[in-house]
C-alpha cells in the first residue's frame, strides 16, 4: 500500500490493475479487504493498492453517492488510450473473491 500519487504513477507506469479502496481503521470489511489482498500479494498475484481515508478529497470522487465503506474500485491504465478505465466499483466485499480472480492474474 502506498499513497495515491505513487500509486497513480505505478499503475500508469505498469499496467498493472489497481485498486483504491476508502477505508477507516475501525472497519471490519475494510480490514478483511486489506487482509485479503496482502494475502494475494503474498501469493504472487501482481496489482497495486491505495487506502484512502473518507475525509480524502480523491476518495469523496471515488465514492460519489455511495453510503458506505469499504468502497472500492478497479483500475487499468489503456496505453492505447492513454487514460484509466474503470474495471469494477462496488461497496461492500460481498463478492470480493469472485471479483478479485477475475481481474487478477
Amino acid at each position: 500500500m502506498g499513497d495515491y500519487v505513487t500509486d497513480y504513477q505505478s499503475a500508469v507506469e505498469t499496467g498493472l490493475p489497481w485498486i483504491v479502496t476508502v477505508s477507516e481503521p475501525w472497519c471490519g470489511p475494510c480490514n478483511q479487504m486489506k487482509q485479503k489482498l496482502k494475502s494475494l500479494e503474498d501469493s504472487g498475484k501482481k496489482f497495486i493498492f491505495t487506502v484512502l481515508p473518507m475525509a480524502d478529497e480523491k476518495a469523496k470522487q471515488i465514492m460519489g453517492d455511495a453510503k458506505g465503506i469499504p468502497t472500492w474500485v478497479i483500475w487499468k491504465f489503456e496505453k492505447n488510450l492513454g487514460k484509466f478505465k474503470k474495471l469494477h466499483k462496488q461497496t461492500g466485499i460481498s463478492n470480493l473473491d469472485s471479483v478479485l480472480a477475475r481481474y487478477l492474474d
